[in-house]
Parts: C-alpha cells; structure tokens; sequence
C-alpha cells in the first residue's frame, strides 16, 4: 500500500481533516486491485453500438436495459446458467432524456441513470458499479427523498473511467451528467455518493484511483456546505493535483440548464480560461 495512501487513510480514521503531509512520489502511481473500463464495443447479443464495456483484464459485459451479456477474461462467454444477472435484486428503468435538466437520453444511458419505479412512485435511479456488475443504486424519488439499495459507497460514475488528464467530481448525479452533456461524454467526471456528508470518505475510499489523473476538479455546489467541503476533499490530495471550480450559479446544471454549455466547458475542461468567464458571460448572456 501506498505511504501516502495509509497516511490518508489513518488520519481518516483518527478522525482528523487538517493535514500536512509529505507526498512521496510513489504516491504519485496509480495502485488498485479493481480492474477499470479502457473501451466500449458492440454487443454480439443485443446489438447496440457500443454498450459493451471492456475491461484491463479483458472481461466485459453489457449494460444494455434488457441484456447482461458477459464474457470472461479470456473473451469466451459462461457456460450456461453460469450466466451473470446484475439486476435480478435491483430496479429496471428505461433511458429517457431528461428535458427540464437538459441532459440527453445517451448521456443517461452512458452513465447507467435511467427512469423507473419503487414501491408505486416514479423515481430516478443512478446504478453504481463495478467489475461490470450493478452492486447498488441510488434512487430518487419526489422532493429530494433518497433511498439506496446495496452498495452506493465510492464515487459513481468510476466504471466508466481509467486514468486520464484531468477529472471532474460533482457534488450530485445530476451535476455529473450535466457536466457529461455539456462535452460530449469526452472527459471523465463522476460524483460523490450522498451529498457533501459523504464527500471525504468517498474520495479516500477511491483515491488510489484518482491518482491516475493529472489534474482533479471539484465542482460542488456554490453554497457555504459545499465549498467547505470541497476545501476539506482538496486536502486529501497531493499540492497542485486539485482546483476547485467557482460557478456562477449553485451548481453545475444550473449552469448549463440556465447559461448553456459554454460556461461549464471553460470550468471542466478549459481551467486556463477561467479569468475570461466574467466577460464572456457578459457577453453573451448579459448578467
């Protein structure tokens, strides 16, 4: 295990926030057990394009709504009942573009966050991930209420990504997807579990994984709750790995449902332009 990793981890523990460490250089590597997704294909079972998510041990699997395709490591599929079945103790839903948020049914169906139902009510449900299985799912439902089934711990929206340049990590799903939306699905982005209370122990939790990015931007919600915790996330991290993103609304789609897309790609992915935003905004939204 990495020095600086059990560092983190200890004083996790040990229930302390306010850190100065040493960061070694080894830190600096990524280290994990967990095999991460390097591409996307078609399925040979149900056809879509490139729903099939291939993994760095050479297993993938389908996370098509009606298909569980899976093959092994050495590319042969199970032998019979031997077959996969993530969401035989889970909700179905279906991909449908999310109108009011302006986030896109692709955008949806990419980051496994469909439309379905629990116990009579419509709900959202944003399935979390790993080794091509659904382990749990955050649902919710009517005015704000949140339930979780299995496991929701880590960061959501990992599975989709390896390593990379930079990444993005939103206080809320969808934040995450508008951030997705507004680039094509081009830049990893992934958000915290369950609010602001579950930031640090999500990020300590996936942090060997976040070292395999250059740059780590948190992108929270403008209210004082978030920006305290971003300030407290971005002490996990080694000295100039992260940035914390400033909106000029309360969270990222309220940027993009409200400014358009602009504004949000110059937060994500363009940090050096940050120090034109005020002007551009100006320009052409006239606040």
């Amino acid at each position: 295990m990495l020095n600086f990793i059990k560092g983190v981890k200890q004083l996790m523990e040990n229930g302390v926030s306010n850190m100065d460490l040493a960061f070694p250089k080894e830190a600096y590597q990524k280290v994990g057990s967990e095999s991460v997704c390097v591409g996307h294909e078609p399925c040979p079972e149900c056809g879509s394009k490139d729903n099939l998510a291939r993994y760095n041990d050479g297993h993938a699997f389908c996370f098509s709504v009606d298909c569980d395709h899976y093959e092994r490591g050495d590319g042969s599929a199970p032998d019979n009942g031997a077959k996969l079945s993530t969401r035989d103790s889970f909700l179905k839903g279906q991909y449908q573009d999310l109108s009011n948020r302006k986030i896109s049914s692709e955008t949806c169906r990419k980051f496994n966050y469909s439309i379905g139902e629990y116990q009579g009510s419509r709900c959202h449900i944003a399935s979390f991930i790993r080794e091509g299985r659904v382990v749990g799912q955050k649902l919710r439902l009517k005015n704000k209420d949140f339930r979780t089934l299995g496991d929701c711990s880590g960061l959501w929206g990992k599975h989709l990504w390896s390593t990379g340049k930079k990444i993005v990590i939103t206080e809320g799903e969808i934040d995450a997807l508008s951030v997705a939306e507004s680039q094509n699905c081009k830049w990893p982005v992934v958000s915290i579990p369950n609010g602001v209370g579950s930031a640090i122990k999500a990020v300590a939790k996936d942090l060997e994984w976040l070292m395999g990015f250059d740059e780590v931007i948190l992108m929270f919600d403008m209210d004082s709750q978030g920006q305290t915790a971003a300030g407290k996330v971005a002490e996990l991290l080694p000295p100039g790995r992260c940035k914390i993103a400033t909106t000029p609304r309360k969270d990222a789609n309220l940027v993009s449902s409200k400014l358009g897309v602009h504004p949000l790609l110059m937060l994500s992915g363009e940090l050096e332009y940050l120090d034109q935003m005020e002007s551009l905004l100006e320009k052409i939204h006239g606040i």
